[in-house]
């Protein structure tokens, strides 16, 4: 996947869930700038799903502060195994 964001030191969160709400993926990418400045992404990641179907994949990035979840963007999908 690829995009653009624009979070704390350039570093966010990719988390990949089934229709059910488990997680098959959640890893963290590095855009080439952030704190500021909107940078971009490209990530291919490893993803382990029990079954086909509707999914969502959520974007966001942990708060240095405590550790919770900033800027939550979330965008459906299908999920193949």
């Amino acid at each position: 996947m690829w995009g653009s964001a624009n979070t704390f030191e350039a570093t966010l969160r990719l988390k990949i869930t089934d229709a059910a709400g488990r997680t098959a993926a959640n890893i963290y990418a590095t855009a080439t700038s952030g704190t500021g400045t909107r940078g971009t992404f490209d990530v291919t990641f490893p993803y382990k799903a029990t079954r086909s179907g509707a999914g969502t994949l959520t974007a966001y990035w942990d708060s240095p502060e405590d550790g919770r979840a900033v800027t939550e963007d979330t965008v459906p999908l299908t999920v193949r195994r």
